[in-house]
């Protein structure tokens, strides 16, 4: 038989027809009225109840209600009608015209009743049994289920405590999904669920049009709820605009599975607002929301999630310990994901196309693993990762093509950490950019850092121009701030920085940008084990250092810097610089090195540098270095001096190195021509301050200025036991040049000169083996002149003779 109550029916009753006062037939006159209708929720006409019914009236645009009867008696929209009998409820509604519609519908309740037993499976159906969501609610008990039919459910229910499970005909059918709806009306959450010891379900509802301060779809209070396999869409609230939970405590487990929240508002938690408990957030599709998800506390595991184009953050951790893996975190308004605090795992996502950076952590200890975070933006620092405080482990990620555009001291394309303690350990740093600041890849400032086993390539720092107003109004004043760091940058800190690759790394902003692969800056630590390799800077195009460090074991290659320091530039501090392999670079000054500060120099191959003024292989300047059993070869300063090795310091020691095969073209500045100062030193080249050069080998150097081998100008200098063969020169001192300069304030040039072998070197001037100019002496070790001929020397083989006196 044709059950009439399986059917739901909407009546709108509409006036069809009323002419209006005042006006007459063909005229203009006011536009048509609004034609005044309504519609009746909760009844059906002509249906019969077992149960109490809930009859409603919903007004159309622009109407009002007149009077409202059932029984010819006035009745209250809303109230619940559960008396036995047959009814008819009489609506008249008019618009602001004053027209009027009416109509009535006729229903029958057989009898009072307790509420409806189950089934014996437990299970209750809607509307076959109860005409609304509410009442079945109301009827159940603990354990049963609730089956409700297709259909737009204008409710706002409350499971009341209850251990139940409140589903759809079919949860996995999209289309039993989207046309089973509970819509809210906007009037309060779509669906309450409390109290201690609640363990719910609800799955496969469409649940639109919530509101409340807490929870537009869902308000979910000290309960233990399921929820999964609905679309939750357009709802708002003040916190958790889709899902609102608060547990006292982490006892009521969540569950959240195969959800699609959109669309979804509120300023905390756009989809989901969540406090404390624990549980399981998985496969749910979270998009176009005000913002994804907040959770503040508990425990979870947030996996498999498609998170993506929410207008603020995209998933926001406050404290708490949460697993967060195989997520998909898109194109967020704001930070792709938030941490402040407690302890999180967040594994094997993908992090991308955020607009606030790709992650944010601010203390808390994390763990940061097998991400890939690309292409992401700051407006200032950080584009894929920003770290503040905390302890942090960030390793085997992929941290490409992200961007950080603010000035200054901002920048960090790739990652940046600020103090704290940090482990940053095998990941990927490519195509990074700081637009206008510094670190490329990597920026990190104060805190202890570990950086190990990373790549870093092709990131860039670019730094800034200012323009300012001109104190002069014909010419325009501009401020630089460099950059720093084009793939890594360290400042104020204390770092191991150990078996990483740098490579093609660049700092762009011409005569103030220092290290191209690595700059650190007043900072303490190691550099020890790593590749530089084809980076660009103004200075350090391989490595910028100073501070107090080691540096050991790297081998920088192929770097270039337009001023100084090819491969490294190491200054102001106190460094070890031991057994690295330091080849093919370039720079002005400095082909190889350019060092200050107060260094040990040891161990290293310096090999096929070239500078274009002064310092092939090295250049050192500064207080005090010990530059010792250092291999120095084929390395060329192609238009100044010290082809292997240009010094200019207070102090050096040079000893055991072996300086070979090193060419330098031996012209000087105008300034210094002035003067009469000569260049050359096709080996060793050392002006001024005092100098300790013993049991070097010099061997087979060349310049076509003075001295072939060594060229020592102003200042004391002792030259023993060095081995100088088979050196030339295009002019004077084919193995040893003693120069002078005439600047009166500038000091006489002293070399003690005792116990050295000179052999088989030529010039094409004078002194095959020395050559001294007038005001320059050569003494013996304790500072009287040598006799000629010399008798504290070897001199075998040299053309043409062995020592010559201007």
């Amino acid at each position: 038989m044709f059950d009439k109550s399986r059917i739901r029916y909407v009546i709108w009753i509409v006036l069809l027809s009323l002419t209006l006062a005042g006006c007459t037939g063909g005229s203009s006159g006011p536009s048509p009225s609004v034609k005044p209708t309504y519609r009746v929720d909760g009844v059906v006409d002509g249906a019969t109840y077992d149960g109490p019914v809930t009859p409603k009236i919903a007004l159309g645009p622009g109407t009002s209600l007149v009077s409202l009867t059932l029984n010819d008696e006035n009745f209250l929209s809303g109230t619940q009608v559960s008396m036995a009998g047959e009814y008819t409820l009489t609506v008249i509604v008019e618009n602001s015209q004053g027209e009027r519609a009416f109509g009535s519908i006729n229903f029958t309740i057989k009898a009072p009743k307790e509420p409806k037993e189950p089934d014996p499976e437990g299970v209750i159906k809607v509307p076959a049994q109860y005409a609304s969501i509410q009442s079945a609610i109301d009827a159940a008990r603990d354990g049963d289920s609730i089956i409700v039919d297709s259909g737009t459910y204008y409710e706002n229910i409350y499971l009341g405590g209850k251990n139940i499970t409140l589903t759809s005909t079919d949860p996995l059918d999209p289309a039993v999904v989207s046309s089973t709806i509970i819509d809210g009306d906007n009037a309060a959450p779509v669906i309450r669920i409390d109290g201690e010891g609640t363990k719910a379900e609800v799955t496969g509802f469409t649940i639109r049009n919530g509101h409340s301060t807490f929870g537009g779809g869902f308000s979910i209070i000290n309960a233990t709820v399921t929820i999964r396999h609905n679309v939750i869409a357009q709802n708002s609230a003040s916190e958790g605009g889709g899902i609102y939970v608060y547990t006292s405590n982490t006892s009521p487990k969540i569950v959240m599975e195969h959800n699609i929240l959109r669309g979804n508002i509120a300023p905390l938690g756009g989809a989901a607002f969540i406090i404390e408990g624990h549980g399981t957030i998985t496969d749910n599709t979270v998009q176009d929301n005000g913002g994804g998800f907040y959770i503040e506390g508990g425990t979870y595991l947030i996996s498999r999630n498609d998170i993506g184009d929410n207008g603020g953050t995209g998933l926001h951790l406050e404290q708490g310990i949460h697993t967060i893996i195989e997520n998909e975190i898109n194109r967020s308004g704001e930070v792709g994901v938030c941490a402040n605090e407690g302890e999180h795992e967040i594994t094997n996502n993908t992090v991308t196309g955020n607009n606030m950076g790709g992650l944010y952590l601010n203390d808390g200890k994390h763990t940061i693993t097998n991400n890939l975070i690309s292409k992401n933006v700051h407006d200032s620092y950080g584009g894929g990762l920003i770290a503040f405080f905390g302890q942090h482990i960030i390793e085997h990620n992929t941290v490409t093509n992200n961007t950080a555009l603010g000035e200054g001291s901002s920048g960090g394309g790739g990652l940046y950490l600020v103090d704290g303690e940090h482990s940053i350990t095998n990941n990927t740093v490519t195509h990074n950019a700081a637009l206008l600041g510094h670190g490329g890849g990597l920026y990190m400032r104060g805190g202890n850092h570990t950086v190990t086993d990373n790549t870093f390539s092709d990131n860039l720092a670019t730094g800034t121009w200012y323009e300012l107003p001109p104190v002069d109004p014909s010419r325009v004043d501009i401020v630089v701030v460099g950059s720093y760091g084009g793939g890594v940058h360290g400042w104020e800190g204390t770092y191991i920085i150990t078996n990483n690759v740098m490579r093609n790394n660049v700092c762009d902003n011409e005569g103030l940008s220092q290290g191209g692969g690595l700059f650190l800056w007043q900072s303490e630590g190691t550099v020890t084990n790593n590749l530089a390799s084809e980076n660009l800077a103004a200075s350090g195009g391989g490595m910028s250092i100073s501070g107090l460090c080691i540096i050991s074991g790297n081998t920088v290659d192929e770097n270039t810097a337009s001023i100084q320091g090819g491969g490294l530039d190491v200054s102001d501090g106190e460094h070890t610089i031991s057994d690295n392999i330091v080849r093919n670079n370039l720079a002005s000054y400095g082909g190889g090195m350019y060092v200050g500060g107060q260094t040990t120099i040891m161990n290293n191959e310096v090999s096929n540098n070239t500078a274009t003024v002064l310092g092939g292989g090295l250049y050192v300047a500064g207080a005090s270095h010990a530059i010792n059993d250092n291999v120095i070869r084929n390395n060329v300063a192609s238009q100044g001096s010290g082809g292997g090795l240009y010094v200019n310091a207070i102090r050096s020691a040079i000893f055991g190195n072996e300086v070979l095969h090193n060419v330098a073209g031996g012209e000087v500045t105008p300034d210094d021509a002035v003067w009469e100062i000569t260049g050359g030193g096709g080996a060793l080249y050392v002006i001024d301050g005092s100098s300790v050069i013993t049991n070097n080998e010099m061997r087979d150097n060349s310049t076509a200025g003075y001295g072939g081998g060594l060229h020592v100008l102003l200042g004391e200098h002792r030259v023993s036991n060095n081995t100088v063969t088979g050196n030339q020169s295009d002019h004077d001192g084919g193995g040893l040049y003693c120069g002078h300069s005439t600047y009166p304030e500038h000091p006489l040039t002293i070399t003690r000169l005792t116990g050295n072998l000179f052999q088989g070197n030529s010039a094409q001037g004078n002194g095959g083996a020395v050559g001294v100019k007038a005001e320059a002496s050569l003494t013996d070790a304790n500072g009287y002149l040598l006799p000629i001929p010399d008798t504290f020397n070897d001199y075998r083989d040299n053309t043409p003779g062995d020592v010559y006196y201007q």
